[in-house]
């Protein structure tokens, strides 16, 4: 469980304080941690000999895909008159 946590705490997505409050917490993710993360994940599964180049553009049309729509979505959001 230690170890978990320490993971966790090196990927920033919890934090711990001591006291009588204290604890382990979940963090607000950030946008820039987030791409990290995913820019980390995907070179990692680039790396491994085990995944193919289709399972690769796979991956990659699941997340970009959604995300260049979120993209469309928010700027025709911003730019309605």
């Amino acid at each position: 469980m230690r170890e978990a946590i320490r993971t966790l705490e090196c990927g920033n997505l919890v934090h711990t304080t001591r006291g009588a409050t204290g604890g382990t917490f979940v963090s607000v993710p950030s946008i820039g941690r987030m791409s990290e993360h995913l820019e980390t994940g995907v070179a990692l599964l680039a790396a491994a000999e085990a995944v193919t180049v289709d399972q690769l553009m796979e991956v990659r049309h699941l997340i970009e895909v959604p995300a260049a729509g979120a993209a469309a979505f928010r700027h025709n959001d911003t730019h309605i008159e």
